[in-house]
């Protein structure tokens, strides 16, 4: 397997581990792939698996968490197609961000969802999203941040 060592060590054959989980943290699709496969291809990848083994009633109970390498437009749309529910966090690319990012600002009706970290100064978070602008179908984008972020840090990269 080739890919890109990003330790500088390209003579190293390189490899990329995907796998799924249940909440609990019990594996169930583990896979090994070339090191130069791509994150977003493989989370299509993976839709398309478990859509193949679960039925369609549980996949539209459970929660498919991924990073912002799921979000594309493919992967929505396959998401979609499957009758999933996901959490992600919205890619920058995504003009989206910058309007949701704005909206919970304007809004200023934040949700607290404590520290995302077990970290014993991790700071606590909050989230918010426009009711009416940031739900398209059955999604919708939250912009979370800090609770201490103001608006003034708005266009900041904090996420």
């Amino acid at each position: 397997m080739q890919g890109y060592s990003k330790d500088g060590h390209p003579e190293l054959k390189q490899l990329m581990m995907g796998l799924a989980t249940t909440r609990d943290g019990i594996p169930v699709l583990p896979d090994a792939m070339d090191g130069n496969t791509s994150d977003k291809v493989w989370n299509l990848t993976l839709v398309r698996e478990l859509s193949q083994y679960l039925p369609a009633e549980r996949l539209r109970r459970m929660r498919y968490v991924a990073d912002s390498a799921l979000v594309t437009k493919a992967n929505l749309a396959a998401l979609a197609e499957e009758g999933y529910r996901f959490v992600s966090r919205l890619p920058g690319t995504f003009g989206e961000a910058d309007e949701v990012r704005d909206a919970a600002f304007a809004a200023d009706a934040w949700t607290d969802v404590g520290a995302l970290s077990p970290e014993k100064n991790a700071p606590s978070t909050r989230c918010g999203r426009d009711p009416a602008a940031s739900t398209a179908g059955t999604t919708a984008w939250w912009w979370c941040t800090p609770r201490a972020s103001t608006s003034a840090s708005r266009s900041s990269s904090t996420p």
